[in-house]
């Protein structure tokens, strides 16, 4: 998951760390013109005759979540879900899934999280696909399974343009050595996707991604992957990613993707130890000649 590059005898680190978030529940909820006694009255009565279709029950146990009849019952919500998904209601397969993995209604259960999330997955839930993904990856509710990990992100990349995490873990798989299903022009596209978005991480791989494109040691302050890697990092320096701030700095005081600025490196140094960075302030003294310190490069996170 570690590897690094070098530029002018400074070594940056990339570090490529997989956030695997889970898409949250979104329940349905009745038009708001809805008379709700009529509808659970409605719904009950086509529950206790054996009329309800899947979708009812889907209704009843969102109701209930919700507590839309006065009191929440997530038990009760759990087990109406599993009817619904286990009749092809494929929000239910999801909700019961979600339920399931965080403990609603009953115990935390993470093998039926995952089969269900899997069940709604193949009929391209994009949500419960991105789960099942970091499901397999994390080897929760079963072992971890890459390749099926990698299939499933790269699924849910497809259905959606709107949900950056998959784009983000998407991007980290293709981008790490340690699956074996590295693919550096994915990588790079989703990354930059997600960074366009605001995604610190995303920010500091392209960037670190860019930079190892185009190491031209003549022409290192206008090589124009420089120049990009540069501003990426700005962008992630400034929301706090303590080794974008690290690498900002030795690309400002070596005038990499723009001008020599050893105020700016000195600033960003700071930054980055301030933050946390092991090896921030030993660098800064050793490069401005004021301490030699040998680096520990295995110490760099």
């Amino acid at each position: 998951m570690l590897s690094y590059i070098k530029q002018s005898s400074i070594l940056i680190l990339l570090y490529v760390f997989l956030s695997m978030p889970h898409a949250s529940i979104a329940m349905w909820t009745p038009p708001e013109d809805s008379n709700y006694e009529e509808l659970i009255t409605d719904l009950s009565q086509k529950i206790n005759d054996k009329s309800a279709e899947p979708e009812d029950y889907f209704q009843y146990a969102s109701i209930l979540y919700q507590g839309l009849n006065d009191d929440k019952d997530h038990c009760a919500a759990r087990d109406y879900f599993l009817i619904a998904a286990d009749t092809g209601h494929i929000e239910s397969m999801y909700e019961f899934a979600h339920m399931c993995d965080h403990a609603e209604g009953g115990d935390q259960d993470l093998r039926m999280a995952r089969h269900y999330y899997k069940k709604a997955a193949d009929h391209d839930h994009y949500k419960a696909t991105h789960n099942y993904a970091c499901m397999c990856l994390d080897g929760d509710g079963g072992k971890k399974d890459y390749p099926e990990a990698f299939k499933y992100f790269k699924k849910s990349v497809e259905y959606t343009d709107d949900f950056n995490v998959s784009w983000y873990n998407y991007a980290s798989m293709c981008n790490s050595s340690e699956y074996g299903l590295q693919n550096p022009e994915e990588a790079l596209k989703y990354f930059k996707k997600t960074a366009d978005l605001g995604h610190a991480g995303a920010m500091y791989n392209y960037a670190i991604m860019r930079f190892n494109s185009d190491l031209n040691p003549q022409h290192i302050e206008e090589a124009p992957n420089l120049v990009e890697a540069r501003l990426y990092l700005s962008g992630a320096a400034a929301r706090n990613h303590r080794n974008a701030a690290f690498a900002l700095a030795l690309m400002q005081f070596n005038g990499q993707g723009g001008p020599k600025d050893k105020d700016a490196s000195r600033i960003n140094f700071t930054k980055a130890h301030e933050l946390g960075h092991p090896q921030a302030m030993p660098m800064f003294l050793q490069l401005n000649g004021l301490f030699v310190l040998p680096i520990d490069h295995n110490q760099i996170q």
